[in-house]
């Protein structure tokens, strides 16, 4: 806190007028949120109630005050956990023994309250230490501001209530319209409107404290003209009861412990349970409120872990708990103020109530107070019933308005729950709506980056339609996750207009499912994978799995997705990345295509071999024109052999020459940022490795490992010079054969880019 900023005059006294006003409502609301406990056979012990909650609410608030994220912030026992604090008294009063005195039953409630602001505010503590505080950000937009509205609901109708002095109720609404009682609650009401229409029109901090004295003024001067004395007006309901004279404060000594019937106490445990829980979600539910109404975010996490410390004390000094205020944490705001000293002066105001008693409370118009709330409560049913009309989609609209209802007719929980289930089951169908496959391909569209033979090319020209791969992506669950079997089914009964041209031999043969996108799976789509793979075998056909990390590849073999082999053929196969996933698809079908000539060439893959060795002779011929030039050309070359495994180089390496592969095979990876390993390229004989090491400056792109041991043929930059000076034809020659390549894999590059964005169907 900067304490020369806060005591600036334009921040001081809008700062204070707002404390003090804000402190006399929470003064208010403990009176009646007291009565609301302890009533029946503790009414005797109510000042000791309202004494409990002024407690603690000073202590939260002026500890908020001090070290929130945000200003402004003022805390006081809430409705919500109010109520459930209420529950506990009938159990407490029915397992207390026959003969156990009112001081007794008085004292254990006591305990059992303070107990249950222990638990709850480890429990705020513990959220904030695990920073789970952001979990209230996955709540849906309509839901909160259901919450708002029905906030403002109970904002309206409790005023309403303590006005008429009567419950407000579909059988008692008909009394609301009978002769003084009218009068009590439609001056608040005016009070009230007349507020929210002035601060629509005007911020300034002096409105709201003008309009209250103003008001006092008025009834204090009608009461002065009518000879209206202040017993008579108190009797006739405008005053509140002063009921409440000398100090509020009676703290608990030890001698109290042993009045006590802790069994009873721990009985109340079920309830504790249910505080912790309703008070939990009630705080980030005030907290995204005020976030919302004052269009500033708050760290969730240091509020749930400022508020839970502050209840360890309060729950020490047998207070109830408290936590943030939506309706008292916007007042100020409304009234112009923006600084921590409103928090301060809240604590104040409570504290001074707290010791010397209730006497300047009860000379304050119960319509003036009402109103107040009123004020509050009235502007946010006009912000999310009347504003959010033209903000909202309709079903978010509804939302908000089922939250309202279910709120006013049942309760605070249901009304939030009832949401909350709408707006699953609503984000359930839309995301269902979502196609589970990112991209679409065929084996001919996107072929592999292996450097393949011209008959190896023309064999994955003709069936490269054999091979579909889907990218797939999001959290997959039972609605998306059918929706890929359903498109697996259809392509595989009803194959597309181009498949339909193809002969049998280019019907699907393989399916690669990518999964380097996916984030998840549940039990249902476990099964869908299931029944695909069931289908796939029916059909003769290999599922191809990539980049399935380990938890989603122990869910799948957990739902039973690899059990069953197939006997025809190999069912399915699993690989780390989509390249080397769609190379083994490739290998299969060129394998396959060969297999008949087999028996028609025995010596088949031995002359398959021995082209193979001497692709490189027949790739440099194809660049010189003549044997006699790659003869001449291999003298400025150095054979080295290398072993499996070996590291060629390294990504990052100075670029010292090239090398051209004769046997063997290599494969080139590419370290990324976030320090994955990407598996590029595999090299086959006739590949060149490195093709920028001859350029000066550079360094390796990617590291290349040999994957088989391999005859490779290096070409230094000293060597290329002497060419140059020797033979120039043949340096330029070759130069020209390098950039040739460059230039078709930089648009073989852009082409599977292309593929990649746009996917084929």
């Amino acid at each position: 806190m900067n304490f020369k900023e806060e005591l600036e005059p334009s921040r001081l006294i809008p700062s204070l007028t707002a404390g003090v006003v804000v402190g006399i409502i929470r003064v208010s609301l403990c009176f009646s949120y007291a009565v609301f406990i302890f009533s029946g056979p503790l009414t005797d012990y109510l000042p000791w109630g309202i004494g409990m909650l002024l407690f603690s609410g000073a202590v939260v608030s002026f500890w908020l005050a001090l070290t929130s994220s945000s200003e402004n912030v003022v805390a006081h026992p809430q409705p919500q956990s109010t109520a459930v604090l209420a529950l506990l008294v009938p159990p407490i009063v029915a397992q207390m023994a026959p003969d156990a005195g009112g001081e007794a039953l008085f004292l254990t409630t006591m305990a059992a309250i303070a107990l249950s602001t222990l638990i709850t505010a480890g429990a705020f503590w513990g959220l904030g230490f695990l920073q789970l505080g952001n979990l209230i950000r996955f709540f849906p937009y309509p839901v909160i501001g259901g919450f708002i509205a029905g906030s403002g609901w109970l904002l309206v109708r409790s005023p309403l209530q303590a006005m008429a002095a009567r419950p407000l109720t579909f059988s008692t609404l008909g009394s609301f319209f009978q002769g003084d009682i009218f009068y009590h609650w439609f001056t608040g009401v005016v009070f009230g409107s007349g507020l929210l229409i002035l601060s629509r029109r005007s911020n300034h901090w002096s409105l709201v404290p003008g309009g209250l004295f103003l008001a006092i003024a008025l009834f204090y001067a009608i009461l002065g003209i009518t000879h209206t004395d202040i017993n008579t007006a108190r009797l006739q309901g405008w005053l509140l009861a002063n009921n409440t004279d000398g100090g509020l404060w009676h703290p608990l000594t030890w001698h109290h412990l042993s009045t006590i019937e802790w069994s009873v106490v721990w009985q109340q445990t079920p309830h504790f349970a249910t505080i912790a829980i309703v008070s939990v979600v009630s705080l980030l539910l005030n907290v995204s409120g005020i976030e919302l109404a004052v269009a500033r975010d708050m760290d969730l996490d240091q509020e749930l872990r400022t508020v839970g410390l502050a209840n360890i004390v309060a729950g020490l000094g047998c207070g109830a708990i408290s936590y943030h205020a939506l309706g008292s944490s916007v007042l100020p705001y409304r009234m112009g103020a923006k600084s921590r000293l409103v928090g301060v002066g809240v604590a104040v105001v409570s504290a001074i109530a707290l010791i010397f008693g209730s006497t300047v409370v009860a000379f304050l118009p119960k319509f003036v107070l009402g109103g107040l709330t009123l004020f509050l409560g009235f502007g946010f049913l006009w912000e999310w019933v009347i504003e959010a009309r033209h903000k909202l989609p309709r079903l978010d609209y509804a939302i908000v308005w089922g939250i309202l209802l279910v709120v006013a007719s049942f309760g605070f929980l249901e009304g939030v729950s009832l949401g909350l289930a709408v707006a699953i089951a609503t984000f359930a169908v839309n995301y269902s709506r979502i196609n589970p496959i990112q991209l679409t391909f065929s084996g001919a569209s996107y072929p592999s980056q292996v450097i393949r033979l011209p008959y190896q090319k023309r064999i994955l020209a003709q069936k490269g339609q054999q091979i579909l791969i889907l990218v797939l992506h999001q959290f997959l669950f039972f609605g998306t996750a059918h929706k890929l079997l359903e498109y697996i089914q259809e392509r595989l009964l009803a194959p597309t207009q181009e498949e339909s041209k193809l002969d049998i031999n280019a019907k699907i043969q393989f399916i690669l499912l990518d999964f380097s996108q996916v984030s998840g799976l549940d039990s249902s789509a476990v099964r869908s994978f299931v029944r695909i793979q069931q289908i796939a075998s029916q059909q003769e056909i290999t599922l191809v799995f990539s980049h399935l990390r380990p938890s989603l590849l122990s869910q799948l073999q957990q739902g039973g997705c690899f059990d069953h082999p197939q006997p025809h053929c190999q069912q399915w196969n699993i690989f780390p990345d989509l390249e080397r996933a769609l190379e083994w698809c490739e290998d299969q079908i060129i394998h396959h295509h060969l297999f008949p000539y087999r028996r028609l060439f025995p010596d088949l893959d031995q002359w398959l071999e021995q082209m193979q060795s001497e692709q490189l002779i027949l790739e440099l011929q194809a660049v010189f024109g003549d044997v006699a030039k790659v003869q001449k050309f291999l003298h400025y070359l150095e054979p080295r052999e290398f072993p499996a495994a070996h590291t060629l180089f390294h990504q990052g390496d100075a670029a010292e020459g090239l090398y051209l592969v004769a046997s063997g095979q290599l494969s080139a990876y590419l370290e990324q940022s976030d320090g994955e390993i990407k598996r590029l390229w595999r090299f086959n004989p006739g590949s060149i490795v490195g093709k920028t090491g001859l350029s000066s400056d550079q360094v390796r792109l990617s590291s290349v490992i040999i994957d088989q041991p391999s005859l490779l043929y290096y070409l230094s930059p000293g060597a290329l010079q002497h060419l140059s000076q020797e033979a120039p034809d043949l340096a330029l020659q070759f130069e020209h054969f390098l950039l040739q390549l460059l230039c078709e894999e930089r648009l073989n590059e852009r082409q599977r880019a292309i593929n990649k964005g746009v996917g084929w169907d």
